[in-house]
């Protein structure tokens, strides 16, 4: 099997590429910014989810899962991932870990291998409520997103973020329209916009290949 990039996409990568090399947006928070707004609708598209939360890091979005599915502090998860670092990490959100609970949420860790059947792998949790991706092993840098049918979910884990989609139109309106999904302690959990341009392609990329 051969990957290449088809000659429709030929001019999104291009033009992704230019933009990012020329215009230097590595951590941008302007109005215009437009690589997450790209992974985003790429990640709606071949998972069928409605609602994406991106952030830079695998524990983030572990964060943003765990607060989206309302575990909080003190309440129990089960276990998921096999990681001391992992374990270590739920215990400082205050979460305990319980084997003989389901979790609400299943982890892919994506890499280059598994990027040309991301859509099948996708369909295969399709009854999933909630998918958390880790797309670090692709080597572009810390990224992951969290995947869901529930906008609840999807609004939890936004307000998580400093300088998520939430803050951003506050930041411009200057009030905050969003009141059904209050905010509390936020993180710096942004994705930068250049990574988020290179998974965008990967995945672009992997979706045409040859037999």
């Amino acid at each position: 099997m051969t990957n290449c990039i088809s000659r429709e996409n030929y001019f999104q990568v291009a033009f992704v590429l230019t933009r990012v090399l020329n215009t230097g947006v590595i951590m941008s928070i302007e109005r215009n910014e437009q690589e997450l707004k790209g992974l985003q609708k790429v990640l709606k598209r071949v998972s069928g989810r409605n609602f994406v939360n991106l952030y830079n890091s695998y524990t983030g979005a572990i964060h943003g899962a765990a607060v989206g599915n309302n575990l909080v502090y003190g309440e129990q998860i089960g276990v998921f991932d096999d990681d001391d670092s992992i374990h270590k990490f739920i215990r400082w959100l205050g979460l305990i870990e319980n084997a003989n609970l389901e979790v609400p949420f299943v982890v892919v860790k994506m890499d280059w291998n598994q990027i040309s059947t991301i859509e099948d792998i996708f369909t295969s949790y399709s009854d999933a409520g909630t998918i958390i991706v880790d797309f670090t092993s692709l080597n572009f840098g810390p990224c992951a997103a969290v995947l869901t049918n529930d906008e609840s979910v999807y609004n939890r884990g936004e307000r998580l973020k400093i300088f998520g989609a939430f803050d951003l139109r506050t930041m411009w309106t200057q009030k905050d329209e969003y009141t059904d999904s209050e905010s509390g302690v936020q993180f710096n959990y942004r994705l930068s916009p250049l990574v988020a341009a290179c998974v965008k392609l990967a995945i672009i990329r992997g979706q045409v290949h040859e037999k």
